[in-house]
């Protein structure tokens, strides 16, 4: 039986705790600036924070996640980024910074990227460009979910939101929070939240607001000086006036959906062609393009995309998918593996694998984008995961039509690449229907492009070059004609 004195004992050191977390609470506060501690004290259970780059919206998003976490013991929270490699990069050290600094003894746990604070509380860290990432948020309540970089999601992230998202925050009338950087496409769900009333309450700030960032308009102002842009340049009213403003040209695939998906596969005979992109964290990918040397486009009919797969995983997809489409080639992006581990796939599996060229990935885009803007590339329109991460990916905009922004996935993109490139639709030598070869109109053809060719370079009224049309006339005639 528990003794009187040990429950007052008991009763008095929680309450000595108690004071402790409130004091940590308040000193964790004084954090944030005006802008920040506005989003976070905000009441709303649906809001939304639309910032430049170094706004300080990631400190805010910790702040708020641990403000939370020491509030309500044994509760859960969560942020989710675009990947798990870019949530771990934006708040796992931030997390343990401020940890450290305010004497907080968690626990963290790099593997699964989830802290467990001293009152039971758990901050869950996680990417949502696979379902399996996502899966871990299912069946589990949360007080705050944080959602950073909206504007770099696909179409699965409205159904991310419904479909998984809210469900978690039921229990505990908790709350959602969106955040970002305005994108170079204006469509989506975090554009619509940040522009039209669907029910969310939108906080603004920028780098002009950040107290930590010194001198921050002579920044701006040095910024557009460097780049010879005024204020209308749609990049500088993204990334430094946080507007939203369209700007194809960081696009780096120039796909349509109008345009470039197909339903049913033409008739024809077809080779195919795999393109491979390997990765544990980062998903592992398969692209198959299909392709006829009887017509000029190429055709994506398959894609495969799995992440935290093991190697010898990665050999049964791929020998299973070689099985079914025979490809003529298999390019594989090895990565960090290197070319030694694509020789060691090709010995000992008897596929034919080869090794991506990488180095002239720009060039290889550009005339991948080629293909997209002339329709001759397609996608089935099944795959719409694909579809959205074509239509999402950008050039880093330090090094725009070079790099393409680290932050957004490109796994489905560099597969698709590097099969497309091993496509032969190109080779086709059907030639167009035009006259009969040695007819009248087939000469006055030949005439045609011949004074149009002279007259380019100015030499039409040269008697040289008109005898070497009638020569070159004369001579197709006799071919027509045959030996008789």
């Amino acid at each position: 039986m528990v003794s009187v004195e040990r429950l007052k004992r008991e009763k008095k050191r929680r309450a000595a705790l108690s004071i402790q977390a409130t004091d940590r609470i308040d000193h964790i506060k004084s954090v944030p600036f005006a802008q920040q501690l506005a989003l976070i004290e905000d009441p709303s259970r649906r809001k939304a924070g639309l910032c430049t780059r170094r706004a300080g919206k990631s400190v805010a998003a910790v702040v708020y996640l641990l403000l939370v976490a020491l509030m309500f013991p044994r509760c859960r929270v969560a942020y989710v980024g675009i990947t798990r490699q870019a949530a771990k990069d934006v708040v796992w050290h931030e997390l343990e910074k401020v940890c450290r600094a305010f004497g907080i003894r968690a626990v963290f746990n790099a593997s699964t990227l989830r802290v467990a604070l001293p009152n039971g509380s758990e901050i869950f860290v996680v990417g949502a460009h696979n379902e399996r990432s996502i899966e871990t948020l299912r069946g589990k309540a949360f007080r705050l979910v944080v959602v950073d970089e909206c504007a770099s999601y696909g179409r699965h992230f409205e159904p991310l939101i419904h479909d998984v998202l809210r469900a978690t925050l039921i229990d505990f009338s908790g709350t959602l929070c969106l955040t970002g950087t305005p994108g170079a496409a204006c469509t989506g769900y975090f554009h619509d939240v940040t522009t039209k009333d669907r029910g969310f309450s939108v906080h603004r700030w920028s780098l002009v607001d950040n107290p930590h960032i010194a001198g921050a308009r002579d920044e701006i102002a040095l910024v557009l000086k460097e780049n010879g842009w005024d204020e209308s340049n749609p990049t500088f009213r993204r990334e430094y006036l946080g507007l939203w403003a369209a700007s194809l040209d960081l696009m780096v695939y120039k796909f349509l959906e109008s345009r470039n998906t197909f339903t049913d596969l033409p008739g024809g005979e077809y080779g195919h062609v795999m393109g491979v992109d390997l990765g544990y964290n980062d998903a592992f990918v398969i692209s198959v393009m299909a392709y006829s040397l009887e017509r000029p486009e190429s055709y994506l009919i398959d894609q495969y995309a799995q992440s935290e797969l093991l190697p010898s995983e990665w050999r049964t997809t791929i020998e299973e998918y070689a099985a079914r489409y025979k490809p003529q080639a298999i390019v594989v992006d090895a990565g960090g593996l290197g070319i030694a581990y694509v020789e060691e796939m090709k010995d000992k599996w008897a596929l034919p694998v080869k090794a991506a060229e990488k180095t002239k990935k720009p060039a290889y885009i550009e005339l991948m984008n080629g293909d997209l803007l002339s329709g001759r590339l397609k996608s089935h329109t099944s795959l719409t995961k694909f579809a959205d991460q074509m239509t999402q990916l950008q050039w880093d905009d330090k090094r725009p039509g070079i790099k393409e922004h680290p932050d957004l996935p490109n796994d489905r993109c560099d597969a698709t690449l590097y099969a497309w490139r091993e496509c032969r639709h190109h080779m086709n030598f059907t030639a167009p229907p035009g006259p009969a070869l040695g007819s009248r109109e087939f000469l006055a053809q030949q005439e045609q492009r011949y004074r149009e060719s002279a007259l380019r370079r100015g030499r039409l009224g040269s008697l040289t070059e008109q005898e070497r049309y009638l020569r070159e006339s004369d001579a197709q005639l006799r071919r027509s004609q045959g030996p008789y």
